[in-house]
């Protein structure tokens, strides 16, 4: 009895989630509407997935191309063997235009997600900035050219 209970709370934390993905502002009552239970329960639900940590924030999803922004790259980058992987990701995550930073497996040891006005500015950001990083050895951007998926949403 636990375990059905236990799957059935699982299938439903995965429809919360869900349906805050689509909208990050639907009200407790709005989500216990669409999902069909009970306003608390949503609640109750939404607190433990909260204190959990699963639940980690509320965003929201900005049109770059209408914000400003509308240039963006994904930056692959390779550290020297002198310096720490994790000071860089700390010297990037303080730049700005520096959206989200990985440490990721492979040819490159981070990849950074940038997005800036223009290519210009992009060339700025990645020669004058982040080249400029003690540690960082080399940067391979990839400009992204058209988004079809983007924070869970399908654009």
């Amino acid at each position: 009895m636990a375990r059905l209970k236990r799957a059935v709370s699982e299938e439903l934390d995965r429809r919360i989630i869900g349906a805050l993905r689509e909208n990050g502002k639907m009200t407790f009552a709005e989500l216990a509407e669409k999902l069909n239970v009970s306003a608390s329960t949503v609640y109750n639900r939404v607190t433990k997935l909260e204190k959990k940590g699963i639940i980690k924030g509320y965003t929201i999803i900005v049109d770059r191309s209408k914000s400003g922004k509308g240039t963006g790259a994904a930056l692959l980058i390779t550290v020297d063997n002198q310096a720490s992987i994790e000071g860089v990701c700390r010297d990037l995550a303080r730049i700005p235009d520096v959206e989200s930073v990985y440490e990721i497996g492979g040819e490159s040891d981070i990849m950074a997600l940038v997005y800036t006005a223009s290519i210009e500015e992009m060339r700025k950001l990645v020669n004058e900035r982040i080249n400029s990083i003690q540690g960082v050895e080399n940067v391979n951007p990839l400009v992204i050219m058209k988004t079809y998926k983007e924070n869970g949403s399908l654009f």
